[in-house]
């Protein structure tokens, strides 16, 4: 897996390698990552490099004619590549996505919105075959199908993995960032917890109720939220 970033920015051209890092490593696969600090040099690049990048990121204005013709002019050339742009409101973004650009992010770029972004890239790049989950840091590495998460706990710096076998795992990571890793079948019902809906049996005020009669809370914050999504899930699922 291929990525460019092209950004005058170091510290937003770290975030995003760093979040892609996390992103494709999570599912096994090592991205290869270069950042750029302008247009030109990252021309070059593409010019003598055989292959075309995955995702391709941008972090310039695209409001005049001569960067939108850039734009076209890389979707053009490279008809396989997610461009992604960062920068200040367009007037049209609806022209922007007519041209090939596959996601717009809006100033700033935050944990939040590079979640939605996540998923899009996850529905778009993984198909719902994919079975595994990958977590991993300096200490050890946790390989996990989906169907194995019955629901996560968030604990202070780390999050505990219930398994419907009863068995558990923990790791180092923000809750918010395991949720952006998954598909449609997790909920967040709560600040603290995350269900997959494969396993509810019940619903009532107060939470969830799980296979063997496990109760996870939700939060009142939470609660209309939670109850549409998992409707929304069991009416599709047939």
């Amino acid at each position: 897996m291929n990525v460019l970033i092209c950004s005058p920015e170091q510290e937003e051209a770290s975030f995003f390698s760093d979040r892609l890092q996390f992103f494709f490593g999570s599912r096994g696969i090592e991205p290869i990552i270069l950042c750029f600090r302008d247009i030109a040099d990252m021309s070059e690049y593409l010019s003598v490099c055989p292959d075309s990048p995955d995702v391709l990121i941008l972090t310039f204005p695209v409001l005049n004619m001569e960067k939108l013709d850039t734009v076209q002019e890389l979707s053009d050339t490279l008809p396989g590549t997610d461009i992604v742009l960062i920068g200040d409101n367009p007037s049209d973004v609806e022209r922007l996505y007519a041209m090939g650009v596959f996601y717009f992010f809006y100033p700033r770029v935050s944990r939040d919105s590079f979640a939605f972004f996540e998923k899009k890239l996850q529905k778009h790049r993984f198909s719902d075959a994919e079975k595994y989950f990958i977590l991993e840091n300096r200490q050890q590495t946790i390989k996990i199908a989906y169907s194995d998460i019955l629901y996560v706990m968030s604990d202070k710096r780390k999050i505990v993995i219930y398994q419907p076998n009863g068995k558990t795992d923990s790791i180092y990571c923000r809750l918010d960032e395991f949720e952006g890793q998954l598909d449609d079948r997790f909920i967040r019902c709560h600040q603290s917890y995350l269900i997959n809906v494969e396993y509810i049996r019940g619903i009532d005020v107060d939470g969830f109720i799980m296979i063997d009669d496990i109760f996870v809370p939700i939060s009142r914050k939470k609660y209309w939220e939670s109850k549409r999504k998992y409707i929304k899930y069991v009416k599709e699922q047939g």
